[in-house]
């Protein structure tokens, strides 16, 4: 049976509520209904998908027939009511493998310490002297002697960091202003320097992902 004592569960009576949650709530997972009241599972996998919402999508449902229409949408699984007991503790895996592969960053602090972050609350990484140090949006900083710049963009595997220089990687969904020389970064009071070597190339990655 699985188990996870640090998950989180909410439930929402219909459809409309639920999305009237994203605002305040980063969901990484929801499972559905196709058949609901107000809007119906499909519905609202498709308004996360117009809205670039990340959060996975699995279907609970009876209607093999709706499969095919339902798929895709960042589905990771459909569960049929009647095998709910069997089904549901394989796709909560699923769910699990893939946030841990995908959305955490493992960081070896020391020979012994080591923690995981979410990708998406890392703002700043930077290189201060042998050690790299790593910026949340809450505030907190984690250093490391461990691992190098390079090694933790290698990990981080994401088109949303860009270098600034060879001693600086920002999350350009965290950027909060910018110019042709520096940027801020939420959260972090001093700018970021961009230099000229790769200025062309970080504000033609910070426009894409600002979809300009």
């Amino acid at each position: 049976m699985f188990y996870d004592p640090s998950a989180e569960i909410m439930c929402f009576e219909d459809g409309n509520a639920f999305i009237g949650a994203l605002n305040s709530i980063p969901f990484d997972a929801v499972f559905l209904d196709i058949e609901m009241p107000g809007l119906n599972g499909m519905q609202i996998a498709e308004y996360l998908h117009s809205q670039e919402y990340a959060c996975l999508v699995a279907y609970i449902t009876n209607r093999s027939d709706a499969v095919l229409d339902a798929y895709g949408l960042n589905v990771i699984g459909f569960i049929e009511k009647r095998n709910i007991d069997s089904q549901l503790p394989k796709v909560l895996m699923k769910i699990k493998n893939e946030i841990s592969q995908n959305e955490y960053l493992s960081i070896k602090l020391s020979s012994d310490e080591a923690v995981r972050i979410r990708k998406k609350t890392i703002t700043l990484i930077e290189k201060s002297g042998r050690s790299v140090i790593l910026h949340t949006v809450s505030g907190e900083t984690y250093t490391t002697k461990k691992m190098t710049l390079q090694e933790l963009n290698s990990a981080l595997n994401s088109d949303s960091f860009a270098y600034t220089d060879r001693s600086a990687i920002v999350n350009l969904k965290e950027v909060v202003k910018a110019s042709k020389i520096q940027v801020y970064v939420r959260n972090h009071d001093r700018p970021v320097y961009i230099s000229k070597y790769r200025r062309k190339e970080f504000m033609q990655l910070l426009l894409k992902e600002m979809k300009l």
